[in-house]
């Protein structure tokens, strides 16, 4: 199959999530022509003009806004031939096949009537040794970008004021204050994010604007325990490991009670249960049956003529080759 791809260059999850999903798509033999422009200007000309060709059989969104759909003519995309992965609450347009990372939370928070199909991740993309949880060389732990939208202030003001320290911090941004962690890491890619976490009891989340949090997937099927601050929509819902705390009191309390040395998820961590739903294999499996696969290699185009390619995160986009085992 021939297919367009389009993805935003944000540099988070999300823009690892689609380079995971367009390396699954080569290796399943499609053709697939790659853009990731950010420019308002092109989407109204190039990418529309691209989505209206003959030339695709599928049209495929990595978490498209509604100003993409606007800018590119939603209202006479071609019929049954466009799909958006969706991550956060969605707006799609009814012609669009939604493919939902978060199914329940997408079927609470949907602002339209679209097909909705739950899709997958791949947290688990390799053999995992995990230890039992009392063998575990870190207690407390916090990976993802250090901002106050990511880590509550009054979570971070808790810690320091009751001489709290984590473990570790995995930071993906360049922060200038003290971290309360022992270690401060930078930029790990995804393998040596896993070793750490098949080594640590609890991942802290304190953040207010999670849709689906690639490190709670990736805590949960390496056995440790992610405390997550959690809304009404219940966006870790599909995390059965996850502690979930309403409020940063409850998550306050949790942290001590954790420093404290006490079990707070009675729950066997190792239960298969908890990876399951995320082997790789059966991602790649979900895709085969949505978009068909081919007897041939595939093949990745970069469109990088006419302004249709922005600069791509290289971390990210390692951390897609290390999980699918497939090169750009």
């Amino acid at each position: 199959m021939n297919i367009l791809y389009w993805a935003p260059n944000c540099g988070s999850g999300i823009e690892q999530i689609g380079f995971v999903y367009l390396f699954l798509l080569k290796s399943l033999g499609h053709t697939i022509d790659f853009t990731n422009t950010q420019s308002m200007n092109i989407h109204k000309k190039e990418l529309k003009d691209l989505v209206h060709s003959n030339k695709y059989d599928y049209v495929i969104f990595n978490e498209a806004t509604e100003n993409i759909f606007e800018r590119t003519d939603y209202k006479n995309y071609p019929k049954d031939k466009v799909f958006n992965i969706c991550h956060s609450s969605i707006s799609v347009p009814t012609n669009v096949t939604a493919l939902s990372l978060n199914y329940s939370y997408h079927m609470r928070t949907s602002q339209s009537f679209p097909i909705t199909y739950p899709l997958a991740y791949p947290f688990l993309y390799k053999r995992l040794s995990k230890k039992s949880f009392y063998e575990r060389k870190y207690k407390m732990a916090f990976i993802g970008r250090y901002h106050f939208t990511k880590f509550h202030k009054d979570v971070e003001a808790f810690l320091i004021e009751n001489n709290i320290t984590m473990d570790y911090s995995v930071v993906s941004n360049n922060y200038e204050g003290n971290i309360p962690s022992t270690i401060q890491f930078n930029n790990l890619n995804v393998d040596e994010i896993y070793d750490l976490l098949l080594d640590t009891q609890y991942l802290l989340l304190p953040s207010t604007t999670e849709c689906l949090s690639l490190v709670v997937g990736e805590a949960q099927v390496c056995g440790c325990i992610p405390i997550v601050l959690e809304t009404e929509m219940l966006e870790h819902d599909q995390f059965s490991l996850s502690h979930k705390c309403f409020d940063i009191a409850s998550f306050n309390q949790a942290i001590q009670t954790v420093y404290k040395g006490k079990l707070l998820v009675d729950v066997d961590s190792s239960s298969i249960r908890h990876s399951q739903p995320w082997h790789i294999e059966r991602v790649r499996k979900q895709l085969s049956l949505l978009f068909g696969a081919e007897q041939k290699p595939g093949y990745i185009s970069l469109l990088s003529s006419n302004g249709l390619l922005d600069s791509m995160n290289e971390l990210v986009l390692k951390n897609a080759e290390i999980i699918t085992k497939t090169k750009l």
